[in-house]
């Protein structure tokens, strides 16, 4: 055999022994199949398009996060404004991305479109971000005010608060909304224990848009003063009327959601729409009875369609 010979013969050998061993290379590698995301971002308009900080994370340990880049033209923010950002994805060594468009769940974000790179170990995932106009900006401090008000910093961007109240880490309170940046828990703190509350704000623009919960600072109530609390305790502001019913409208312009309060000495129930309940209400186990004609809970008494309920309201087996 002369040397051309010999020589296309090694090459030929060399690149059949290279073809099969991709496939076997491919084989002993494992695939990734899907990834959620969540996106992080504080966008304003005014700030700067090339500064603007976001955090992504994901739910893979087989999946590293790379660079972050914001790919819309122009210098700043604008309102109206759809931030674009691509993200890098790195899969771990023997493994590598096989998603498609509904392996790749996000949060904070809209899904764009994907890009494999280095034999699919590299993933760039396009994403549209919320309208800058629909971003509020995070409450940076909560804490109490006078007596026992809840009080908490203005986010900007923001139409409404919901809140939560805790008793020694247990929530003891459904979400309240208010549009207001306090609100008076008297009514609530009627037991002993360390009392905190969680704030979040609500989009002005776009209500399904909320931002992240700030935990309050916590205030110890002894047993004077939940005593107190329970003796003088009542919750201001006025009923209010429209086409929907009966609600009422706390004096910082909040109002009851999926909660009980005392208002003149009564008890009322305000469902998820913040409209007064009025007949039978279950709540923590027990079955209460609103009275369809002013709506107050009924106490020691028997219902119209004859139930005794007790001194606190609840029905008596």
């Amino acid at each position: 055999m002369n040397g051309k010979k010999l020589l296309s013969a090694v090459l030929a050998a060399v690149l059949a022994s290279g073809l099969c061993s991709m496939p076997a290379m491919a084989a002993s590698r494992k695939k990734i199949m899907e990834v959620k995301m969540t996106v992080t971002a504080q966008i304003m308009p005014g700030d700067s398009i090339s500064q603007q900080q976001v955090e992504v994370t994901v739910n893979n340990s087989r999946v590293g996060v790379g660079d972050s880049e914001f790919i819309n033209d122009g210098f700043q923010w604008y309102e109206g404004d759809v931030p674009k950002m691509e993200v890098k994805l790195y899969a771990d060594e023997d493994y590598y991305f096989a998603t498609d468009e509904k392996g790749i769940i996000i949060t904070g974000g809209t899904y764009v479109k994907q890009k494999r790179e280095d034999l699919s170990r590299t993933l760039t995932v396009t994403i549209d971000l919320p309208k800058v106009g629909e971003y509020t900006q995070s409450i940076t401090r909560a804490g109490w005010g006078n007596g026992n008000l809840a009080s908490w910093e203005k986010a900007e961007g923001t139409g409404s608060y919901e809140v939560i109240l805790y008793r020694d880490g247990k929530s003891i309170s459904d979400t309240v909304t208010t549009q207001g940046t306090t609100i008076d828990f008297t009514n609530q703190m009627r037991s002993p224990g360390s009392y905190s509350y969680q704030v979040r704000p609500v989009n002005d623009r776009n209500p399904e848009q909320k931002g992240q919960w700030l935990e309050s600072s916590s205030k110890y109530i002894d047993t004077a003063a939940a005593e107190k609390n329970r003796s003088t305790g009542e919750t201001l502001g006025e009923w209010k009327k429209n086409e929907n019913g009966w609600w009422f409208s706390y004096q910082d312009g909040g109002y009851p959601v999926n909660r009980w309060e005392s208002i003149g000495g009564k008890w009322y129930f305000f469902n998820d729409k913040g409209y007064m309940a009025t007949g039978w209400i279950s709540s923590s186990g027990k079955l209460y009875y609103c009275n369809p004609s002013d709506g107050a809970m009924m106490v020691d008494t028997k219902t119209p369609d004859g139930f005794l309920v007790g001194a606190d309201g609840a029905r008596i087996s």
